[in-house]
């Protein structure tokens, strides 16, 4: 994968009702309610807009977080923070970057013992069923 290439857009005029799941980098700006997981692979990354809106679970290698996210992220890389980013739930991490600005309403929980176990029972879960996006709108 080339540095700095986005695999994927979802763009504002969607809405997503369902889970999304996905490898290499993807970047959302649109509403989406479910959850959102990567394939466990160190390579991926989740861009998370200003004007996206998520309510959810994210789980994801490298997450860079700049709009409103209601539910725990589970980042087992690096997580990053922008100065719009709203997050109300849990951030478990391994390395946690945070621009002045940015809210947390929940608690910053660095366990990378937790996160490998999280990050595999959502491989094993994962592993052989068609993942798709459902209901987009």
């Amino acid at each position: 994968m080339a540095k700095g290439k986005i695999n994927s857009l979802v763009g504002k005029d969607v809405s997503i009702d369902g889970n999304f799941h996905f490898s290499g980098v993807v970047h959302i700006e649109c509403n989406l309610k479910g959850s959102i997981t990567s394939k466990r692979d160190d390579k991926s990354k989740l861009y998370i807009s200003e004007d996206a809106n998520i309510k959810g679970k994210i789980l994801a290698p490298n997450i860079v977080i700049n709009g409103t996210v209601k539910g725990d992220v589970y980042c087992y890389n690096l997580v990053q923070l922008g100065e719009n980013a709203l997050i109300k739930g849990n951030i478990y991490y391994s390395k946690i970057e945070m621009e002045a600005g940015c809210k947390v309403d929940g608690n910053l929980i660095c366990d990378d013992k937790l996160l490998k176990q999280v990050s595999s029972e959502i491989d094993i879960a994962s592993s052989g069923k068609n993942n798709k996006i459902s209901n987009v709108k």
